[in-house]
């Protein structure tokens, strides 16, 4: 819970450099505004930068998988691209 108080609150405050900023026509203020809000978004998402989880790993070799083991034996290679 204290994650998304202090998440919530790095929001306030980038909206509240950028605010003061425009008032000000300060480019630091609004950096600062900017700097906050990728930390905001990384909070947000933090594997951005990493490949996705595999939503299928629990079927993965289950009879509706159509790649399973014996899919590329002699016997199953050929019914893997023909049409039913």
């Amino acid at each position: 819970m204290t994650r998304h108080l202090i998440t919530a609150g790095i929001l306030l405050a980038a909206l509240a450099l950028y605010a003061a900023g425009a008032d000000s026509g300060s480019a630091g203020l609004v950096s600062s505004g900017v700097l906050l809000e990728l930390v905001f978004w990384y909070r947000l998402h933090p594997f951005a930068g990493r490949a996705p989880r595999r939503l299928d790993s629990s079927t993965r070799g289950g009879p509706d998988c159509r790649f399973n083991r014996g899919a590329l034996s002699s016997r199953g290679a050929g019914n893997i691209f023909r049409k039913p």
